[in-house]
């Protein structure tokens, strides 16, 4: 297990599906006191209410783009915190961010998030791998 994960400008390329269980083994892949951040498109990125309007959805708020041949998904902020309610949160800033990519410079909306696994007690572990197995309220 690692003490720090770093998924950054990663998850937004994926399906919700494929989100969900990337996020269940970066989850499992930390040890307790560990930490992850994550840094992540949000639902105020310009380009979301653009292939609201352009593109079907395909799962909650993901969508396919034809021209570069991937997924792009969009994480709203309560989504999020609620993937991670079990951690301890240290930081969750949303903001726009300016991105200057070689001859199309643009502004995304980003999430970033840094929380930390709480270390259980052993009593704790045994009640929380019981609701562990509940049904996921992070991803549809």
């Amino acid at each position: 297990k690692y003490t720090l994960i770093i998924a950054a400008n990663v998850l937004n390329f994926f399906s919700g599906s494929d989100i969900k269980a990337l996020l269940k083994q970066i989850k499992s892949g930390i040890q307790d006191g560990g930490s992850i951040y994550l840094s992540i498109f949000s639902t105020l990125d310009p380009k979301f209410q653009a292939m609201k309007e352009s593109r079907a959805k395909i799962e909650e708020n993901t969508f396919y783009d034809d021209e570069k041949k991937l997924y792009i998904h969009f994480f709203a902020r309560e989504q999020l915190l609620n993937c991670f309610r079990e951690f301890e949160l240290i930081c969750c800033c949303e903001g726009i961010e300016y991105d200057n990519e070689a001859n199309n410079p643009h502004y995304h909306g980003i999430i970033e998030i840094l929380v930390r696994k709480k270390v259980l007690s052993k009593q704790k572990k045994i009640k929380f791998r019981k609701e562990a197995t509940e049904p996921s309220r992070c991803f549809p």
